[in-house]
């Protein structure tokens, strides 16, 4: 064999878990449907490998980042939006603002690269206060 672990995980049902158990999402084996799910990278000895997962339906992909924003601040989990390396440098930049803030802080839709805080644009440039 080529050292990989004889159990097999079925990631599908770690992720329903995970919505149900840390994110309070009620029935989500029901109601939410995943056009693909795995995990990255090889198995090692580490820790666990993050999951990707592409919903089916944006409302549905909606539902679990606001669930997400409102049930980990506190937790050893994180969700993220899987994005294109360039808008992940440019986000870098402005990524301990987002930290700092409230809950109401989010990257604009429409200009990705823009943080907003309490419905105001934080400029790059300027400090978080």
């Amino acid at each position: 064999m080529d050292g990989w672990p004889h159990m097999i995980e079925d990631t599908k049902q770690v992720m329903y878990n995970f919505l149900e158990q840390e994110l309070k999402i009620s029935n989500a084996r029901d109601r939410i449907e995943f056009q693909g799910i795995h995990r990255l990278g090889k198995p090692n000895n580490k820790g666990p490998r993050p999951i990707t997962a592409r919903f089916l339906r944006y409302t549905d992909r909606e539902e679990v980042m606001s669930q997400a924003r409102k049930h980990l601040k506190e937790k050893d989990f994180s969700v993220f939006d899987d994005i294109p390396k360039e808008l992940y440098d440019l986000r870098k930049k402005q990524r301990e603002k987002l930290k700092d803030a409230s809950h109401t802080a989010f990257f604009s839709k429409k200009d990705p690269d823009r943080l907003y805080v309490d419905g105001k644009f934080i400029s790059e440039d300027k400090p978080f206060a």
